[in-house]
């Protein structure tokens, strides 16, 4: 797997741009990146659990960002999209409860 240490590291030695998939680019917290990734990508044509993968990497970027609404509606399109299993969805469920406490408890903006 190309972690981002990894690409930066070859991209140096080898002079060319290595783009991250979106997971390394959001591990490496380049939300702009993981963003542009996912947004070069057909959602509409995903598999429901393609689908749910990406909603979940979706979920992390907002969240990182403290925009926990939008990071809200994401959890719910990977619950809502059906390619969760059980556990996948008791942990999404799990996500989505501890994003609406942050938002009841967060100061007006």
């Amino acid at each position: 797997m190309l972690t981002a240490t990894k690409a930066s590291w070859v991209s140096r030695i080898l002079g060319v741009v290595i783009a991250l998939t979106p997971v390394a680019a959001l591990k490496a917290e380049r939300y702009n990146e993981a963003r542009a990734a996912i947004g070069s990508m057909s959602l509409d044509q995903l598999t429901p659990f393609e689908r749910s993968n990406t909603e979940q990497v979706l979920f992390w970027i907002p969240r990182a960002e403290g925009q926990y609404a939008e990071a809200r509606q994401h959890i719910l399109n990977a619950i809502d999209s059906g390619g969760l299993n059980e556990q996948e969805i008791a942990n999404a469920q799990e996500r989505l409860r501890e994003i609406e406490a942050t938002i009841a408890t967060a100061p007006p903006t």
